[in-house]
């Protein structure tokens, strides 16, 4: 009988080129995703444009609208979402000047479930 080798019987040097190549090789392929993700919200955003450019919208209009659009979105979030901090017993909202630089999203309700306070410096909403 003849003894062979499996390629996976390697040198350590040659296990440490493979190991740093399947970490490279796994951080461009994500890198890749994220460019495409990146490359559809653009391309969404454009077809925004596009929309409002040709339905007879000023492009102040087209603005104003996205503008609105993202308040609605920062109201909700103010009202409904708080940040809890790694060793907190306050929750905060996000413009308060407590708030955790590391932090967890919670909606206010499963904050004082986990036993989370109201900060009393921004005054986060609380569950009624």
């Amino acid at each position: 009988e003849e003894n062979i080798q499996l390629p996976f019987f390697c040198s350590s040097r040659e296990k440490l080129f493979l190991s740093i190549s399947i970490v490279l090789l796994i951080g461009c392929l994500s890198l890749a995703y994220h460019a495409f993700y990146l490359e559809q919200e653009i391309s969404l955003l454009q077809r925004n444009v596009d929309y409002y450019k040709y339905s007879g919208q000023t492009e102040s209009q087209a603005v104003e609208y996205a503008l609105n659009k993202q308040k609605e979105k920062a109201d909700f979030l103010d009202e409904y979402i708080v940040l809890v901090g790694e060793d907190e017993y306050y929750y905060h909202t996000y413009d308060c000047p407590n708030s955790p630089y590391s932090f967890w999203a919670y909606d206010v309700n499963s904050a004082e479930y986990y036993g989370y306070h109201p900060c009393p410096i921004c005054n986060p909403p609380t569950a009624d």
